[in-house]
């Protein structure tokens, strides 16, 4: 069995004990620095803007994820459903702009192209 120990006076570090092996440890994982955390209330009820504790333990629960983790997966499916993948372009060509492309790509306006990569049967 193993839990983790917060202690206040040893700068923010962790302590892992180890019940089997009767120790008390440093733990040596990386640590998210101050900047990085953020504090999350949970709502005393669901709601169209929050959930509950009870709700994110529910979700963890079905998705095999701890509670981090389950915030963690909402937080990214709602950054790729709202947020542009790419940087947004200048909008649409003008005629000069699509002219000196025309222009640049030949005579070959309105001609087809009877060949195939694949043999006829």
């Amino acid at each position: 069995m193993k839990c983790t120990i917060r202690v206040p006076s040893v700068s923010a570090e962790s302590l892992v004990c180890d019940a089997e092996a009767n120790a008390v440890q440093p733990n040596q994982s990386k640590q998210t620095p101050k900047s990085e955390k953020l504090l999350l209330r949970f709502r005393t009820s669901d709601s169209r803007l929050g959930v509950t504790r009870a709700t994110v333990k529910r979700l963890a629960e079905e998705l095999g994820l701890n509670e981090t983790q389950v915030i963690h997966y909402a937080l990214k499916q709602l950054a790729t459903e709202l947020l542009p993948a790419y940087e947004a372009d200048d909008g649409a060509l003008t005629t000069r702009e699509l002219r000196a492309i025309q222009s640049a790509a030949g005579g070959r306006r309105g001609k087809s192209v009877r060949s195939s990569l694949f043999e006829d049967r």
